[in-house]
């Protein structure tokens, strides 16, 4: 397509950034300093059971400020009524604006 607008690619350059982004990725995870906190199979059938609905991700499509509510905390390995910034935790929010990480997207660390 490029070639029909009289344009040029720099392929080795593209390459070579994509590459870059490619291992960006696949460390990002490490650079927060802490453990990946994984929702499993069984975690998430854990909340079914206790009639918690999957989080509401059409905020995400608004573009516009947006607040939620916590609905569980998760450690890993149990969930938990409370945590201290001195542990690793995920956060399961009854909405969410934030899109779920696919294809080598990098995982927002806050």
């Amino acid at each position: 397509m490029a070639v029909d607008f009289g344009l040029s690619v720099d392929m080795e350059g593209f390459n070579a950034s994509m590459e870059e982004a490619r291992q960006k990725a696949r460390n990002a995870r490490y650079k927060a300093g802490g453990k990946s906190i994984v929702l499993d199979a069984n975690a998430t059938s854990q909340l079914r059971n206790q009639g918690l609905d999957s989080t509401n991700d059409s905020p995400k499509f608004q573009h516009k400020v947006h607040s939620s509510v916590v609905k569980a905390i998760y450690t890993g390995s149990e969930f938990v009524a409370t945590a201290s910034g001195d542990e690793d935790f995920g956060l399961v929010l009854e909405s969410t604006s934030f899109y779920a990480e696919q294809g080598g997207q990098v995982q927002l660390h806050v």
